[in-house]
């Protein structure tokens, strides 16, 4: 399949276009928005898939499908990190789309069956999902992240005074680091229980927040490292930083 890739990010689309060249596919990288909609647009060989970038445009001002309709070209387009998987996975929302995109232009349905086009690309979908949604590459693309849980301990009343306190402290962090001469092993593990403050976090959690960053480390590993870690809080007068065990997992706190 021929597939023609847009975004600003030169090294993303490379990454995702080698991905998709070693399934089989044909890929055009574009990071030019005038020279890719130019190409989109242009007589003689078309692209079977467009492949872009969510965050490269104000999708308000600029409705991509009605640029297509304007030109009363049919061209499948898919937004790699589309932030609204509504059907339950990208895939499946990818081929929901294609099929309303074939309704708004009545010459191209006729000619095509809406079935045949699913089976077409449908794998397609899947290669492209699998990639961009893959722990390698996952990190490094926008609006791809999982929002982090709120906090049980929020208060009722002036939450947002609350979580702008609790951010605050976070970033106390690296003067703590600082201060006590902390190692960037055990910098790293206390960076991640910043990100759950007052949330029980399990052995398991642990584990793959650390194979999330291209980390390991063992159930022992973890042991070892929270005893370290607490030591280094004890060390210091002005620690405010509390780790203990709880329901099987770790908890995190931060005196005020």
């Amino acid at each position: 399949m021929k597939i023609y890739l847009f975004s600003y990010n030169k090294s993303l689309i490379k990454l995702i276009s080698d991905k998709l060249e070693e399934c089989g596919h044909s890929c055009v990288q574009y990071s030019d928005i005038d020279l890719y909609l130019s190409a989109v647009i242009k007589p003689g060989e078309y692209p079977e898939l467009l492949v872009m970038d969510y965050t490269s445009w104000n999708h308000e001002i600029f409705p991509f499908l009605s640029y297509l309709r304007e030109f009363k070209l049919f061209r499948p387009f898919v937004f790699f990190n589309d932030p609204c998987p509504v059907l339950g996975n990208r895939v499946n929302l990818w081929v929901f789309l294609l099929k309303y995109y074939l309704e708004c232009f009545p010459l191209e349905r006729r000619k095509k069956e809406p079935l045949e086009l699913e089976k077409y690309y449908r794998p397609v979908f899947k290669q492209i999902a699998d990639i961009v949604e893959s722990k390698t590459l996952r990190p490094y693309i926008p609006l791809m992240q999982k929002p982090l849980p709120l906090p049980d301990s929020l208060p009722i009343k002036n939450s947002f005074e609350h979580l702008n306190r609790l951010e605050l402290q976070k970033e106390s962090i690296y003067e703590f680091k600082k201060r006590v001469k902390l190692p960037n092993s055990l910098f790293f593990l206390l960076q991640m229980f910043t990100k759950y403050i007052d949330i029980v976090v399990t052995k398991k959690h642990i584990m793959e927040y650390y194979k999330d960053n291209s980390k390991q480390i063992s159930e022992d590993s973890i042991k070892v490292k929270i005893s370290n870690l607490r030591k280094y809080f004890s060390k210091d007068k002005d620690c405010k930083y509390n780790l203990f065990p709880k329901d099987g997992g770790y908890l995190f706190h931060i005196s005020t």
